[in-house]
């Protein structure tokens, strides 16, 4: 019955709480892309809204007047499907943007563009359109972090993490301050990802937390292992808009093991 009474406490929990759903992290934040000479950070929102900025333009952009930060794309993806606005540079013309659509893989780490370029003449008119393709392909090297963007992202979003949290981003931000781009590049290639490294840090200590205090409860450990299992199920489907990222994924489960935690305590009480 006890064990059964938790499960009906987490379904409510993972299905009825906002802070399940998930959070406003850019699906491919930090990570850099390219196309031609150009470097770019691309940010999917979980509603599906994407954004490109140049990261480090090529010199014959930076001449029109790119520099970094400048936006290059914006629209939404929605089922790999992938469609709205992308910009042309000019110097003495301006910036210019026409429609393009194409498809994103996020597990290629593709994103691929069509769309009817204007070309302008001598007056900056258009004088007519070419079909033009955009494909950026996601790298294996990483953007320095900022610390006060990802430290902010994770108490926005995990309101129960611990400090340690904070403090391990915070460090990768004044770190990857510190390297020059090529060490960035060979961390990267080499597999690791020391903002998720901080992330599993809190979970772990959340599992033993959680599989602590549900042992403590009288369920025993099969029954504590079968509902830390759900709680992974649950969190790795999603029940907000868009399709769950390996960090919302992450915070959900902290989320919900959290709340039974404190579930217990205040029963205890």
């Amino acid at each position: 019955m006890r064990s059964a009474a938790i499960a009906a406490i987490l379904i409510c929990r993972l299905v009825l709480v906002p802070a399940c759903a998930a959070p406003a992290l850019a699906a491919e934040s930090g990570q850099l892309w390219s196309y031609g000479d150009s470097k770019f950070t691309v940010e999917i929102d979980p509603d599906g809204q994407v954004r490109v900025f140049f990261y480090q333009p090529r010199s014959g952009l930076v001449e029109e007047g790119v520099v970094k930060g400048t936006l290059l794309f914006d629209g939404k993806t929605d089922g790999g499907k992938i469609s709205g606005q992308s910009r042309l540079f000019r110097k003495d013309c301006g910036m210019i943007a026409f429609r393009v659509s194409g498809t994103y893989n996020s597990e290629k780490g593709k994103i691929s563009l069509t769309g009817r370029m204007p070309r302008r003449d001598d007056q900056c008119a258009v004088e007519s359109r070419i079909e033009a393709e955009l494909v950026l392909v996601r790298t294996r090297a990483r953007a320095p972090v900022a610390p006060s963007n990802v430290a902010t992202a994770a108490v926005e979003s995990c309101p129960v993490c611990r400090s340690s949290l904070k403090a391990c981003l915070n460090k990768i931000g004044q770190d990857d301050a510190a390297d020059s781009s090529e060490t960035a590049s060979e961390t990267a290639s080499a597999g690791g990802d020391p903002v998720m490294g901080c992330y599993r840090g809190e979970e772990t200590y959340w599992s033993r937390t959680f599989l602590k205090k549900i042992g403590e409860s009288g369920i025993g450990e099969t029954a504590a292992a079968r509902q830390l299992s759900y709680i992974g199920g649950v969190c790795a489907e999603g029940n907000g808009p868009g399709r769950p990222t390996p960090i919302s994924t992450i915070l959900c489960r902290i989320d919900a093991m959290a709340r039974t935690v404190d579930g217990l305590q205040s029963e205890a009480r």
